[in-house]
């Protein structure tokens, strides 16, 4: 029964800690993500002073809600036109970006001494950078519709499905086995089709909907559009994608719609709720004892990755036309690692190529990442003007 599980009382001991976090965070002036993560914290099993969460198998489950409403809501700033303009664009600055990481991986691991295929695990997590991170800094800098954010999102997409293609690899090599042609023909045939669905939905949606608008209150749009974007993301993981790329899709969709304005204001709180545990559930992963016993590693790791990724990513921007202001926002946000670090992470556990420190030390970076890309992204008017300045002397 309901009142026997701990789920209430998890759920309530992730909402006090996280609230009062905030609160603190607000007096000084913080980025919120840090109160969450410091409340993800006090809540986990590594801060034994107050009472910790205890189905953590539950929290996961809450925040992959919290990735897949984040992309929802951030798909009605976009539209297929908008990132199909800047494709090619995308796939240079992706590949730049992530074969620079990967190969510098190994390099890197030379000199920790580290057996290649470690190095290579190492700049495949490093290279990935977070949705949820993005996506969250431009809601709450309010730059969803700078050029640069479609070509952000972009990268984003882009890299979604070159991490399945990895995961892909990885797993044969795991198992010895690769895919028989059928398998790889048919795994192709899925994700055409969940191509397919989504052009024909997009000529299709916008005519139903208002022809349907007047039985439409709030309460019934509220729930078809979550329903529709349930569809789009389930439909999303059975072609072999993410269902996270599934609700964006899902919000591009529906932004073509008159109704769109209304059902994005209608799903704020409801993603509100849900990015806060999810930044919980990353910061109940830190353990101080691995923490301290790796920082050396750490320090590296993260200044390999906040410069090498950041001003790799901005170049390859450049060297697309990019004017040097929308550069360097691309380079800073690039520079958060989240979810699919972690997917990497323990895949690579499974394998026995790293170990559960390592892990702790992935959970570290991606803590770090997220705190130096939220200043970073304040900071960007200031950053441009001192870049404009030293031009121009």
């Amino acid at each position: 029964m309901l009142n026997s599980s701990p789920f209430i009382f998890d759920l309530a001991l992730i909402m006090i800690v996280a609230s009062l976090a905030m609160l603190l965070c607000k007096f000084l002036k913080q980025p919120l993500v840090l109160g969450y993560l410091l409340a993800g914290f006090f809540v986990g099993p590594h801060f034994p002073f107050i009472p910790t969460v205890t189905e953590t198998a539950s929290v996961e489950i809450w925040a992959e809600f919290g990735v897949i409403f984040l992309l929802f809501t951030l798909g009605f700033s976009f539209t297929l036109k908008k990132l199909w303009n800047v494709g090619p664009k995308v796939i240079i600055i992706g590949l730049i970006k992530n074969l620079t990481m990967f190969s510098l991986g190994p390099i890197l691991g030379y000199f920790f001494k580290w057996q290649p295929i470690i190095g290579f695990f190492v700049g495949v997590m490093l290279s990935i950078t977070s949705t949820i991170v993005v996506a969250r800094c431009l809601e709450e800098t309010e730059q969803t519709n700078e050029s640069f954010a479609s070509v952000i999102m972009g990268i984003m997409i882009f890299e979604d499905l070159l991490v399945l293609i990895i995961i892909l690899l990885i797993s044969s090599l795991a198992t010895s086995q690769t895919l028989s042609g059928y398998a790889l023909l048919f795994s192709l045939f899925k994700k055409i089709g969940f191509v397919l669905f989504v052009v024909i939905t997009a000529f299709i949606l916008p005519k139903l909907l208002s022809r349907g608008q007047h039985l439409l209150t709030k309460e019934t749009t509220l729930i078809l559009s979550i329903g529709f974007c349930m569809l789009i993301a389930m439909m999303s993981a059975k072609a072999g994608l993410s269902p996270a790329l599934g609700a964006f899709v899902a919000g591009m969709l529906l932004s073509e719609t008159t109704e769109s304005k209304i059902i994005k204001n209608m799903l704020i709180p409801i993603r509100d709720l849900f990015i806060a545990i999810f930044f919980v559930s990353v910061g109940m992963l830190i353990n101080p004892k691995v923490l301290w016993e790796n920082i050396g590693l750490i320090i590296i790791l993260s200044l390999f990755m906040i410069f090498i990724k950041g001003i790799t990513t901005s170049l390859a921007s450049l060297l697309t036309k990019e004017d040097s202001k929308n550069a360097v926002a691309i380079g800073v946000l690039s520079i958060p690692i989240g979810e699919f670090s972690f997917v990497i992470a323990t895949l690579g556990i499974s394998m026995k190529v790293i170990d559960y420190d390592f892990y702790s030390v992935t959970v570290a970076l991606s803590a770090i990442s997220i705190l130096v890309t939220t200043y970073l992204v304040k900071l960007l008017p200031f950053i441009n003007e001192k870049i404009n300045h030293s031009r121009y002397e």
